[in-house]
């Protein structure tokens, strides 16, 4: 006798957040300025993200499941990889600044905490990230600061995805917004031994709707 497999029930938050996921995909346009709030020096972005779904068993989430050494067949919902190339660009005050120097975009935000680089104008940089749901946390391939893999709780109400992260010595408190079609909104708050370090807030224009139309 041939028994069928039992369907796989995913709880309201993993579909809210697969849901979340598909929304998200196309290519963005980013304008992001970090503040650093004991300097006071700011420093603006320019950026173009690739955000494209995946499905629980495509090979970037098995990858992402071996990372955080959760078998495959117990792993994720849902997921994201997301491509970015940066340009850092002058200050208001038309100087360079020193900034966080971001190793993966959540956005994930995805933006970093206590080191800091000189950015100089016309300065690029560019990598992408793993993101991959799994009851009320999100798993990703790397850390805002770090390249190791870390594990986030979050929660998804009215369009706005929250995230909180810590490690290290660190936490990030990220906010993603969708507004409409075309518009995303987004907020990265670094802190350290519970002072807030630095600020990112991203404002994002919807380029295309589906990476299929690149």
């Amino acid at each position: 006798m041939i028994l069928a497999s039992a369907p796989v029930l995913h709880s309201p938050l993993e579909q809210e957040t697969t849901q979340f996921f598909r929304d998200c995909v196309g290519r963005w346009h980013s304008k992001r300025r970090y503040h650093t709030l004991k300097s006071g020096l700011t420093q603006d972005v320019i950026c173009t993200m690739e955000i494209e779904f995946l499905e629980a068993q495509s090979s970037d989430l098995l990858h992402l499941a071996h990372r955080h050494n959760l078998r495959p067949d117990q792993a994720f919902v849902a997921g994201v990889r997301i491509s970015w190339e940066s340009q850092y660009v002058d200050d208001v005050s038309g100087s360079p600044q020193a900034t966080p120097s971001p190793q993966s975009d959540p956005s994930p935000p995805s933006v970093d905490a206590s080191a800091s680089l000189q950015k100089g104008h016309g300065k690029t940089s560019g990598g992408s990230s793993i993101f991959g749901v799994r009851g009320n946390f999100l798993y990703r391939d790397r850390g805002f600061a770090t390249p190791d893999p870390v594990v986030s709780g979050y929660s998804l109400s009215d369009r706005t995805l929250l995230i909180a992260t810590a490690y290290d010595g660190s936490s990030f408190s990220e906010e993603c917004k969708l507004i409409g079609s075309h518009y995303r909104t987004r907020q990265t708050i670094i802190s350290r031994n519970n002072t807030e370090q630095v600020i990112g807030q991203y404002v994002e224009t919807r380029l295309t709707a589906t990476l299929n139309q690149l």
